[in-house]
């Protein structure tokens, strides 16, 4: 949609709604609430109309987010009729503080779904979200194991649980973005990346030089933290195991072979230079 066009059909509802949404007092409110929940259409509609002014002062607070304001008021206005649906009058409290809720949950739901192009489950964003903002306040590093016991004691859960939802964020890369090259040739990720379905006569050759490479460098790590490793990445032949599968295997704990390979690598990283590939390009 043109944005001159959008600005002028959102102003052009908002003039609408002041027009027509009529605030309704407390024993109207419960009338009416009573009334739709015994099936009463226009009772419903009415609910609707009343409460659209709400919607809109709720979605202006997240007015600058990547979507369009029109689209989080329709957003708000789906969580609205929820709300509508679902109030219990008898409950005693009014219809706008129970309204809220189901409104800023929609919009924060269409908001967290449309961020990203891989789905996060609603829970895991609003964690996530907890969790930057304690790091945030308190000039915590999420990187550090340290800090991160220190946020998960804040947020009064397992650290696992913090690191669980940290998994879920990564940097995401477009096939289609332009790349320099060394030789200030402009190319795109699509086009150096190999594609594993068409394989090359060296290229058993190549996979065993990599895996030889990996595994001497593992040399230089305690046997129980070499063996983590090979397992978790099936450096010798077997299939990767689960952290769940390796603890059961070596008689450790699930969150002991997730600390093993966190810091492995950490400790390998450095060294994981292969024909002048920079560290940032061979591990993350």
């Amino acid at each position: 949609m043109d944005i001159s066009h959008e600005s002028s059909a959102l102003d052009a509802y908002m003039q609408q709604v002041n027009k027509n949404s009529k605030l309704l007092t407390k024993e109207e409110e419960y009338d009416i609430a009573v009334a739709v929940a015994n099936g009463d259409l226009n009772a419903k509609n009415r609910m609707i109309e009343a409460n659209l002014r709400l919607v809109i002062s709720v979605a202006k607070r997240y007015q600058y987010s990547a979507i369009p304001l029109v689209d989080i008021i329709q957003e708000g206005n789906t969580g609205l009729i929820r709300a509508v649906e679902k109030f219990d009058a008898s409950k005693g409290y009014r219809f706008s503080t129970y309204a809220v809720w189901w409104i800023k949950n929609n919009i924060e739901r269409c908001i967290m779904n449309s961020a990203r192009t891989i789905r996060i489950p609603i829970h895991i964003g609003k964690m996530h979200k907890s969790i930057a903002k304690v790091a945030r306040e308190l000039g915590l590093d999420v990187g550090s194991d340290n800090d991160l016991v220190v946020i998960a004691k804040v947020l009064e859960t397992d650290i696992t649980e913090v690191m669980d939802v940290l998994s879920y964020y990564f940097n995401e890369l477009s096939l289609d973005k332009n790349m320099i090259t060394e030789n200030d040739a402009v190319t795109t990720l699509g086009d150096i990346i190999e594609d594993e379905s068409n394989s090359t006569p060296s290229a058993e050759i190549e996979g065993g030089n990599t895996r030889d490479y990996l595994l001497a460098l593992l040399e230089n790590l305690p046997k129980t933290e070499r063996r983590v490793v090979e397992l978790r990445f099936g450096l010798t032949g077997e299939e990767p195991l689960s952290l769940l599968r390796i603890g059961e295997r070596l008689s450790i704990s699930r969150e002991k072979a997730r600390t093993i390979i966190r810091t492995s690598l950490r400790r390998l990283k450095p060294k994981l230079l292969v024909n002048s590939v920079q560290q940032h390009d061979y591990i993350a």
